[in-house]
C-alpha cells in the first residue's frame, strides 16, 4: 500500500504543475511564438487527459497494486515533464503535457 503521505504529495504535484503552466503560458507563447490555439492545447489536453485516464487508471490500480501503479506513474510523469521541458515547438509541448496526466490519474483516483 502505497503511503498517504505520498499520495498528497501526488495531489500536490498535479495542482502544482497546472498552476505552473497557467503562469508560464505568456512565456511559452512568446518563447515558442505559438497561437492561442496551442496555448489551449498545452493547459486543456493536460486535462481533457487526466480525465480520460482516471477510470482507467483505477481498473490497473485494482490490477496490479497501488504501490506498482504509483511508482511506474512517477516515472511516466518524469517522462512527460522531460519531454515537454526540453520541446522546441509547440506540438512536442503539448506531446509531452498530455503524457502526465495518466501518471496523475493514480494520485487523482486516491487509490
Amino acid at each position: 500500500m502505497v503511503d498517504p503521505g505520498w499520495l498528497c504529495v501526488g495531489l500536490f504535484v498535479l495542482m502544482l504543475d497546472s498552476t505552473v503552466v497557467v503562469l508560464a503560458l505568456p512565456s511559452i507563447q512568446r518563447d515558442l511564438d505559438a497561437p492561442n490555439t496551442a496555448l489551449a492545447w498545452v493547459q486543456n489536453g493536460y486535462l481533457l487527459a487526466i480525465c480520460v485516464t482516471v477510470v482507467t487508471t483505477g481498473r490497473l490500480v485494482d490490477m496490479f497494486g497501488r504501490k506498482r501503479i504509483f511508482l511506474w506513474s512517477l516515472a511516466v510523469f518524469a517522462l512527460g515533464s522531460a519531454i515537454a521541458a526540453l520541446s522546441q515547438t509547440e506540438g512536442v509541448l503539448v506531446a509531452g503535457r498530455i503524457v502526465p496526466p495518466d501518471s496523475h490519474s493514480s494520485a487523482a483516483t486516491g487509490r
